[in-house]
């Protein structure tokens, strides 16, 4: 039997015709899942990096309040939560050892306290290298006749309207210049904050030498010192 030319053709096109038919079948479902795929693979990845960035975010945050953290425990120490009088007679002691002084004596301070009511935050910016703000005048007032004196319980430290109060001491150090120097360095370098005025160096008074009676000199008189005298008032700041 003799096939046509036509079926000829359609038989030998038929094996073709059932691989195409085969591969649309299978092959386009599994390409389809493959695209699915790597949407999805492109959508996780976005989706990762913008977590991965989200904990990068909060890892800077983490170590940004441990330094706030760490800073706000140096101000602490800076600036205690009470006067500590007795770790800074105790540190007062250590620094004139190390600079080979001699603390003579730490007491109240019964100068004249001019400019009690000055700010005091512009004292300790001071004290830490920056700029005090001028004073502003104040202007004349008629005086007014003066009204009976009202006892007041007096306040045992000044205090300022952020809270920070603090305490006077006049305190009277011996040794020799360098040594005296060399106390004071270590105080400017001492971790808590206190300021420093009404500086005074004199020798002690002598009646073989015409001496400047000062302070200082005076107390070197009295405890019979033959070196160098060293006063000031020192204003140690604390926040309750």
């Amino acid at each position: 039997m003799i096939l046509s030319r036509s079926m000829q053709i359609i038989i030998c096109a038929l094996p073709y015709v059932l691989t195409l038919f085969l591969l649309t079948i299978y092959v386009q479902p599994a390409w389809d899942m493959s695209s699915r795929s790597q949407n999805e693979l492109q959508t996780l990845t976005v989706e990762f990096n913008r977590l991965e960035q989200k904990v990068r975010e909060k890892e800077a945050l983490i170590r940004q309040k441990n330094e706030l953290d760490r800073d706000i425990q140096r101000m602490r120490a800076a600036v205690p939560t009470k006067p500590d009088m007795d770790i800074l007679l105790i540190d007062m002691e250590r620094l004139s050892s190390e600079s080979g002084t001699d603390l003579i004596a730490i007491e109240p301070a019964t100068d004249d306290k001019k400019g009690k009511g000055e700010n005091l935050m512009d004292s300790i910016i001071a004290e830490v290298g920056g700029k005090l703000t001028p004073p502003a005048n104040k202007p004349t007032t008629p005086t007014k006749p003066q009204q009976p004196a009202v006892k007041k319980q007096e306040e045992p430290a000044d205090q300022n309207i952020l809270g920070i109060k603090h305490i006077e001491r006049r305190v009277y150090v011996s040794g020799s210049y360098a040594e005296l120097m060399s106390f004071l360095k270590r105080l400017e370098a001492y971790q808590r904050i206190v300021g420093i005025r009404n500086l005074n160096v004199a020798m002690p008074e002598s009646n073989e030498r015409e001496t400047l009676k000062t302070m200082a000199s005076e107390k070197g008189r009295n405890l019979e010192l033959n070196q160098p005298v060293m006063t000031f008032l020192m204003s140690i700041y604390y926040l309750p």
